[in-house]
């Protein structure tokens, strides 16, 4: 064949089959870079292959044979080079996936990793049935704590209060006694508060430890209401019992002396005593003053008694509506600690799961590979060994559309001869 002629068709036909051939082991590879460049060569040798010297108008027909035949040389060189290159890097990936294949080392320890994440997927699947039962627990644990702490120390506070307000006077101490008492109810509003973080704190990691997570859930701050505030809320129970009206309280203390001078009169007349009249009106008057000073001394006992017990009922009253208003809080931030919690850890071994289930699929198919290792290498040998004949028929192709050089001798002014 002719130079002018350009390549014949069975080398265009050996050009298209080569980039048929090579395009279909980058696809069985998954080489999309490859399989791009030869997708590229192979419309360029459709391009040329339907083409001939007629569709060149404006040219005589010697230099529109010559400008195809150009572009075919063209394209069957520029077919031949791209399928080399994308069988040197099949040949490469080949030989590696062949050397991964026939390392004994790896071959074990990919059956022992396998064999370590099912053990570790069966103990995360058992744990994941049980951290419900952890969370439920520490958490009923930790709110009866923080019950029975308030309610302990909250007695203990009003016991002692009681007791300062026996030995002295309310109405000197009981603006006192009241200000030390919300003073003590803030610093254990503080302090329970801080007992109860400490221990979601506490749930939190043992949940973290039963599930094996590398680090337990951060706990939000605790949505209550301030101790200073929460106190301050608190109203004043202290209500003093009205007094008797004066009056009353007059006749309260002379009837008490009236009898005692009746009794004095009687008793002179019935003993037949003759005793002068302002003798008897002497111990009738001490009579009376006597029982009026004894019934006066009763009646303030009585009256400070029952102030005592009003400021005790006052105190217990704030301390136990204290105690009502702080187990609330406690009760309501366990509500939503515990659900937050609940749901962080199920979005966690939810995808904990999910990637165990992925880390398993990857290493049985791993797995399966290596269980396969003797057909695919037995089929990684026999394609080297095509791809080594493609390789060759790709060079041979090359050599035919690449001109030999010329040395001392000026350029011809007509194509190089083609290999038919």
């Amino acid at each position: 064949m002719t130079a002018v002629s350009g390549p014949g068709q069975e080398i265009l036909g050996r050009a298209a089959e080569l980039i048929e051939q090579t395009l279909t082991g980058a696809k069985a590879n998954a080489r999309p870079d490859l399989i791009r460049r030869l997708d590229r060569a192979r419309r360029a040798l459709d391009a040329v292959g339907g083409s001939d010297s007629g569709s060149v108008e404006e040219a005589t027909p010697e230099t529109a044979e010559e400008g195809t035949a150009e572009r075919k040389t063209r394209a069957v060189r520029l077919a031949a080079e791209e399928a080399l290159r994308a069988l040197d890097s099949l040949g490469v990936d080949l030989r590696s996936r062949r050397a991964l294949l026939s390392d004994e080392d790896r071959v074990g320890g990919l059956t022992a990793e396998l064999r370590e994440a099912k053990a570790y997927a069966d103990r995360c699947r058992q744990r994941s049935r049980e951290w419900s039962h952890v969370l439920a627990h520490g958490f009923a644990r930790l709110g009866s704590d923080v019950e029975f702490d308030v309610r302990t120390r909250i007695r203990g506070l009003a016991g002692e209060l009681e007791i300062a307000a026996e030995t002295g006077d309310p109405r000197r101490v009981r603006a006192e006694l009241d200000t030390r008492l919300r003073g003590h109810l803030v610093a254990e509003a503080e302090r329970t508060y801080a007992f109860l973080y400490a221990g979601v704190c506490r749930v939190a990691a043992e949940v973290a430890t039963d599930l094996e997570l590398p680090a337990p859930h951060r706990v939000p701050p605790l949505l209550v209401i301030p101790p200073g505030r929460l106190v301050a809320q608190l109203p004043d129970r202290y209500r003093p019992a009205p007094g008797r009206p004066p009056l009353a309280r007059l006749l309260g203390v002379l009837l008490p002396g009236y009898t005692g001078m009746v009794i004095t009169l009687v008793l002179s007349r019935a003993l037949g005593l003759q005793l002068s009249g302002w003798l008897i009106a002497a111990f009738a008057l001490v009579g009376a003053v006597a029982l009026s000073g004894a019934k006066a001394s009763v009646e303030r006992g009585r009256q400070l008694d029952r102030r005592r017990a009003e400021l005790t009922k006052a105190l217990r009253g704030t301390g136990e509506e204290f105690q009502l208003a702080l187990l609330k809080q406690v009760r309501d931030a366990l509500r939503t600690l515990q659900h937050d919690l609940r749901r962080a850890t199920t979005h966690t071994v939810t995808h904990r799961e999910q990637a165990i289930a992925e880390e398993l699929d990857v290493l049985r198919t791993a797995a399966d590979a290596v269980r396969r290792a003797p057909a695919e290498l037995a089929a990684i040998t026999k394609d080297l060994r095509t791809l080594d004949e493609l390789h060759t028929h790709a060079r041979e192709l090359h050599r035919a559309t690449t001109p030999p050089p010329v040395a001392d001798q000026p350029p011809s002014r007509r194509p190089l001869t083609a290999v038919a």
